[in-house]
């Protein structure tokens, strides 16, 4: 159960996090908001960070959207930083065609892992670091792996 809920609760920070980025780029109406978010001031090495892998068009399809976001606890509802370019903190490949993984930055181990979708995890274990996840596609539009990476 606490598996299912750190990957609830990383998606929920991701989807926050989407949404106040894009609300923070967008033009705004008052005439004394002149400042704007210079990307190059987000955090470069955070301790803790969530990472949200989107595959979409099931077995034998390599279409993805990867998401890192800084996170500040495991089990915190605060948001954190969303981290740009993401291939600086997570490698994403295919075993085989019904087989996806993650690793996580140089420097990082993977402490958590899950799938909203449903998908069966290789590499499930928690409390200890691992050094990459994984999980079996499914036929079905979106399979999707939750992972958070700690410093080590």
């Amino acid at each position: 159960m606490k598996n299912h809920n750190v990957v609830v609760l990383i998606s929920v920070i991701i989807i926050s996090l989407i949404g106040a980025y894009f609300s923070f780029n967008k033009v705004s109406d008052s005439s004394d908001a002149t400042e704007t978010v210079d990307m190059s001031d987000v955090v470069k090495y955070p301790p803790l960070y969530g990472v949200a892998i989107y595959q979409t068009g099931g077995i034998g399809s390599e279409k993805l959207q990867v998401i890192a976001v800084t996170l500040k606890a495991l089990d915190s509802e605060e948001t954190g930083d969303i981290l740009t370019p993401t291939k600086d903190y997570v490698g994403v490949y295919f075993k085989s065609t019904n087989e996806m993984w993650a690793y996580c930055g140089k420097g990082y181990g993977v402490i958590s892992v899950g799938s909203s979708a449903g998908n069966p995890i290789y590499n499930p274990s928690t409390g200890t670091t691992q050094f990459e996840a994984g999980i079996e596609l499914l036929d079905q539009l979106t399979n999707t792996l939750e992972i958070a990476c700690e410093k080590i």
